[in-house]
């Protein structure tokens, strides 16, 4: 059976028509299975109008989906595994894995029940000052990041293809970012300066966080050299995505397409209304050798669970 995600417009039109009990139908009859990423789950949890919301997850919970395991957990887990793979000196010899079970069942059912009991205090709990401040940031640099790259006449070809110099020779700049952006929140979480403790959270029940925060050049190195593109997927696409956006047009809403690329590679389909996602998406795969789920872009306008029917 194919498992396919919706996005949070498309749960919002199943919502809005009336369509819940249809779409419901069909995965009780094995037509296909939705599953839900927590990057979709919280694009909804962020909609203003309380009432559209809560009907969108009493859609969303009419039956019991799968939950899919947060982006942050998934591309984590890809940089602690690689670690065991190459530099195993920064594991830690017996693994928490009391804490990772604890968050996994956060996500899967406490988050999910509260959302169903008071979906407004869990709103106001996950998008506090720490969120604002971190969406307004990732906005600006995407804005910058526009108009250099129109200044440049950069396009898609050339973003995709191009490398970056290190001390370890030319390489696809996804390998730097990873490094500056991993290295940069661990060395903020241990000097007691860090503004989240999401990806911390997954990482320190695997790593030896201080032993890594001590080993920068070490850690550059295992990020241009050691790193098999293969095995780090999420990270690659999360990377690729939120660099190459800016060829597009920048809306805040566009925040959160990076984090729903995870799941492109745990499932058979992502369905959405959204053109300009998918054509990003289309681009990406176009000019790499990176295998991903399809993309699916329904039309707006007309019933979504007849078109879910005829594609999927």
């Amino acid at each position: 059976m194919k498992r396919i995600v919706l996005d949070n417009m498309i749960w919002r039109y199943v919502t809005d028509r009336g369509e819940s009990a249809s779409l419901a139908r069909l995965e009780r009859d094995g037509k296909f299975a939705v599953v839900i990423p927590p990057s979709i789950f919280l694009e909804t949890l962020f909609t203003p109008d309380r009432d559209l919301r809560d009907r969108i997850i009493r859609t969303m919970t009419a039956i019991n989906r799968e939950k899919l395991r947060t982006d942050a957990d998934l591309e984590c887990g890809e940089v602690s595994w690689e670690i065991r793979r190459k530099r195993k000196h920064w594991c830690r010899p017996v693994p928490n894995s009391k804490m990772v079970k604890y968050w996994r069942n956060d996500w899967e059912k406490r988050k999910w029940k509260d959302a169903v009991d008071d979906s407004e205090r869990l709103r106001a709990e996950q998008f506090g000052a720490t969120f604002a401040r971190i969406r307004k940031l990732e906005v600006d640099v995407k804005k910058e990041n526009k108009e250099l790259f129109e200044q440049q006449k950069v396009n898609f070809t050339r973003l995709l293809k191009s490398t970056v110099s290190t001390p370890y020779g030319e390489v696809e700049p996804w390998r730097q970012i990873n490094f500056t952006h991993y290295y940069d929140l661990i060395l903020r979480h241990i000097e007691g300066r860090s503004y989240s403790r999401t990806e911390i959270d997954w990482l320190e029940p695997w790593l030896k966080i201080e032993a890594i925060a001590k080993s920068r050049v070490e850690f550059e190195e295992f990020w241009c050299q050691e790193v098999e593109l293969r095995n780090v997927r999420r990270n690659w696409m999360r990377t690729v995505i939120n660099w190459i956006q800016p060829l597009r047009k920048v809306l805040d809403s566009n925040i959160g397409d990076g984090q729903h690329t995870t799941a492109l590679f745990d499932v058979d389909g992502f369905v959405t209304c959204d053109r300009r996602y998918c054509e990003l998406l289309e681009e990406i795969r176009k000019h790499s050798n990176v295998d991903f789920a399809p993309i699916i872009q329904l039309d707006a306008s007309s019933s979504i669970v007849d078109q879910l029917v005829a594609r999927i």
